[in-house]
């Protein structure tokens, strides 16, 4: 199996399923996460770090930074019951 280090920004939209109460309507969230790309970008993925800890709704990002670590590549990559809504690779 391949393996593969994984980073996000978790960028929830209002009526996911997430607990935040403060979330932006669908368009919005498509809008920031075009935005934190093109900061990537510009920074060569220096800022990684730093928009995590702005723009996640991941709970756990001021603990890992958004680093969820080295997973295998595939299907079980998402967990069960998630929803990829977005998916934009750096350089893209």
């Amino acid at each position: 199996l391949n393996k593969v280090y994984v980073k996000h920004i978790l960028i929830g939209y209002d009526g996911a399923n997430l607990p935040n109460t403060n979330l932006l309507p669908e368009s919005g969230a498509l809008v920031l996460a075009n935005n934190i790309k093109d900061s990537l970008i510009w920074s060569g993925g220096s800022m990684f770090e730093v928009l995590a800890k702005r723009h996640s709704h991941d709970p756990s990002v001021n603990k890992n930074n958004g680093s969820l670590g080295w997973v295998d590549w595939g299907p079980q990559l998402l967990s069960a019951g998630s929803t990829l809504k977005w998916l934009i690779h750096l350089g893209s």
